[in-house]
């Protein structure tokens, strides 16, 4: 079968969907070898983790000339009917007009409706180009992903109109490195190598305002707990705001910021040396740090809210992320867990939910 995906955040970003996106064409390749994968972008990229994408088994598609703004809404249609595909896949939230009229048949990833949820956060324009986006997927898609039940109730609650029967949830899966084996000297040679302490907790993601990272460091201070905190990430405005509040609560010492670990190995590395993993955010589609985490062989804190207990399973230390008290207690619960039992319980509810041989066979409907 010829199976076509937009493939833009795959070779342009180098988080979230771009993650998505590699992830998923990877082990769709290494489990389904037998199925042609066109992948259509706007332009290649230099970025490492997109290089494995770029030659054969992959065929990859770009526009001829100039690249036409329209191209992946619309003018890649063309590309489609000349390449005989069967299906098309909008791996983020887009598929492009005309295609139903063409019969060929379209899948849709919905990864979160945060847009919906927290529409301050977006500008007027870009809540109406979303919004536009998402009901033209969702009416016109023939089946629909959604990357976890809370965000197929988000679906059903903010487009009701969408057939229920159209949306499956599929986990989304973890890059295959984190079912690899850590070595204890790779582990200490990161450390060093990032300048992190011996133990340590650990916060990974981006540092905007849904992460909830200052009711994380005011937990953090007022629990008092005797290892520092490692926190990796970007950010700009909110990342200032988060040095502010180090100062102001004499934390300077205590945390660390790092804002360039882009590397998945010593990511992982980071994960495995941990103390416990702590993601207190107000709402995630998925919530893909956690699941790592578990893998990772770490204890996890994370929120009660939205799709996050399905990333942490039974094993994690669930908080109500807006409420300080609770956080703090939660800080110092997940460091005096039983260790070997709560790794061992978080491991195996990850290889169950989040493995590339359940969420591949689950996407080809097998």
């Amino acid at each position: 079968m010829k199976i076509g995906y937009d493939a833009k955040r795959l070779f342009k970003n180098t988080t979230g969907l771009g993650n998505y996106s590699r992830t998923l064409l990877h082990n769709l390749q290494a489990h389904y070898p037998e199925h042609d994968y066109h992948l259509y972008t706007p332009a290649k990229s230099h970025l490492p983790v997109a290089r494995p994408f770029a030659n054969p088994p992959y065929h990859v598609v770009s526009p001829n000339g100039p690249i036409h703004p329209l191209w992946r809404s619309r003018g890649v249609v063309k590309n489609l009917l000349a390449d005989q595909i069967e299906v098309y896949h909008g791996l983020s939230h887009q598929i492009p007009a005309g295609m139903h009229s063409q019969r060929i048949k379209s899948v849709v990833t919905i990864h979160d409706l945060i847009v919906k949820r927290y529409p301050n956060t977006y500008s007027p324009i870009d809540r109406a180009f979303y919004d536009m986006k998402l009901r033209h997927c969702l009416a016109n898609a023939d089946a629909i992903v959604a990357i976890s039940q809370q965000t197929k109730a988000d679906i059903l609650h903010y487009y009701p109109s969408t057939p229920a029967e159209k949306i499956q949830v599929i986990y989304q899966a973890c890059d295959p490195i984190f079912y690899q084996e850590v070595l204890p000297q790779d582990v200490e040679h990161t450390r060093q190598k990032l300048g992190v302490p011996n133990h340590y907790l650990l916060f990974v993601g981006s540092f905007v305002p849904r992460k909830n990272l200052l009711n994380l460091l005011r937990a953090y201070h007022q629990a008092n707990v005797s290892i520092p905190l490692v926190m990796v990430g970007r950010g700009k405005r909110y990342y200032r705001r988060m040095l502010r509040l180090i100062h102001k609560l004499d934390l300077t010492d205590r945390v660390f910021l790092l804002q360039s670990v882009e590397d998945t190995r010593q990511l992982q590395h980071l994960y495995a040396g941990a103390s416990a993993f702590v993601y207190p955010s107000w709402f995630e589609g998925f919530g893909l740090p956690v699941a790592e985490a578990l893998l990772s062989e770490v204890p996890v804190l994370t929120s009660n809210r939205s799709s996050l207990p399905e990333a942490g399973g039974p094993a994690s230390v669930l908080v109500d992320p807006h409420n300080l008290e609770e956080l703090t207690e939660g800080l110092l619960g997940v460091l005096d867990l039983d260790r070997e039992s709560t790794v061992a319980v978080g491991k195996e509810y990850a290889r169950q939910h989040f493995s590339p041989q359940v969420t591949t066979q689950q996407m080809m409907g097998k």
